[in-house]
């Protein structure tokens, strides 16, 4: 395909004459600055349906990706080769050079074309540019799409406005994490309490040979929990004492099970 449209190129025909169809005429363009970038879309008039249709070219360009071999990749894929349609808009070239036909895809299919261009294949410089094309892009256009009246200098508010919706979304995830990590600890042991916890029992188990889910499970059943983690804070020093005893006894070389209840009136422990 390289070869052929290199071949073309030198005889010089034109690129929209590559597609076998007559250009569509838009029946109005606008031009949409998406980070700096000016994409024209042409709105066109099809069966009495208004579409948006999206050069691809200029998208490459900005993208610093190789037309010729994203048009080939297109090609091949048989749903985008089916909506691709060749549509006549105004030159970008300020001295009117370059054919005005060009290759486009209708903006709900850009997803589609995006989402298939590899970021992590690509050169680290480009891959930033490549991501942002695929999480905004296609909604910015769609914006515009649904509102035709929208102004040029609209639109990067609305990319402004979707940063910081973006930002308010990260900034609430940090906060409901921060808030999981209190409740939790509200709820049950602190995060250094259970990992002290897990010390002395990893010492019971090694030194009295006991596994450690029998320790875990006797401390459950003392404490009437499902999970260690769900004993409130507060009774740390019951469940440290609870763990000391036990420690305590294995390290005598009696099995921890000969060890009296935290809760047991006639223990001498308490």
């Amino acid at each position: 395909m390289v070869y052929l449209r290199a071949k073309l190129e030198l005889i010089g025909l034109k690129e929209s004459q590559i597609v076998e169809e007559k250009a569509l005429i838009p029946i109005g363009e606008q031009k949409i600055d998406f980070y700096g970038d000016q994409i024209v879309t042409a709105f066109v008039d099809v069966g009495g349906r208004t579409m948006m249709y999206v050069p691809l070219r200029p998208i490459c360009e900005y993208l610093g990706l190789s037309w010729s071999g994203q048009r080939e990749r297109t090609m091949r894929d048989p749903v985008l080769k089916e909506e691709t349609r060749s549509v006549r808009v105004t030159r970008s070239d300020p001295l009117g050079r370059g054919d005005p036909d060009v290759i486009c895809l209708p903006v709900e299919f850009l997803p589609g074309w995006l989402f298939g261009i590899n970021a992590t294949r690509v050169k680290p410089e480009l891959k930033e540019g490549i991501i942002r094309y695929q999480r905004e892009c296609f909604s910015i256009l769609w914006q515009a799409f649904q509102s035709r009246a929208v102004t040029t200098d609209v639109i990067p508010q609305l990319v402004a406005d979707q940063a910081e919706t973006r930002a308010r979304v990260s900034n609430l995830e940090q906060d409901m994490k921060a808030v999981k990590v209190i409740l939790s600890e509200i709820r049950g042991l602190s995060t250094a309490h259970r990992a002290t916890a897990k010390e002395m029992v990893d010492q019971i188990s090694k030194i009295s040979g006991t596994a450690h889910r029998y320790i875990w499970s006797d401390l459950n059943k003392a404490f009437h929990v499902a999970a260690y983690g769900d004993i409130q804070d507060e009774k740390w020093a019951e469940v440290q004492m609870w763990l000391q005893q036990r420690l305590d006894t294995a390290k005598r070389g009696k099995g921890i099970q000969q060890q009296p209840s935290l809760f047991d009136e006639k223990s001498e422990n308490i």
